[in-house]
């Protein structure tokens, strides 16, 4: 019984000392990369570094506001892409489809779009709208 306590501390040591290369070598590497003098100036760094605040993630930069749904006759290429499935050369064809043959009269027509079919258009359905444009005439 006691050649196993024995064994077992032996690996526990062993496997704590793997720990502590790790880190180290991390720290070096992490050193190296950053161009810190020393391990030491990267440890108080990243121990200094705030908890980042729980349930909030980092802002996109240059990603517009979107709030759902989506109005299609009015929605930005970018506020597009935030759609689930639509990438960039999607909400491209989205825009343009808009330019050339005018506004969206129904959700549906967005399966005209060259790239959105029915699946698609299942995912997206209750994320997005059709409004009218509505123009203000001053009347005289």
């Amino acid at each position: 019984m006691s050649m196993k306590r024995s064994l077992f501390a032996v690996w526990k040591r062993v496997i704590w000392g793997v720990n502590l290369l790790i880190i180290l070598l991390g720290a070096c590497y992490v050193s190296y990369i950053c161009g810190q003098n020393s391990v030491a100036e990267v440890c108080v760094t990243v121990q200094e570094a705030p908890p980042p605040a729980p349930g909030l993630a980092e802002p996109v930069p240059n990603q517009e506001e979107v709030t759902f749904p989506l109005n299609l006759n009015t929605a930005s290429a970018q506020q597009l892409e935030q759609l689930p499935g639509i990438g960039p050369k999607l909400a491209a064809r989205i825009v343009a489809y808009r330019t050339e043959i005018g506004p969206f009269l129904d959700k549906r027509q967005i399966m005209d779009v060259e790239g959105i079919g029915e699946k698609k258009f299942a995912e997206l359905e209750q994320l997005i709208v059709v409004e009218e444009l509505h123009e203000n005439f001053s009347g005289g």
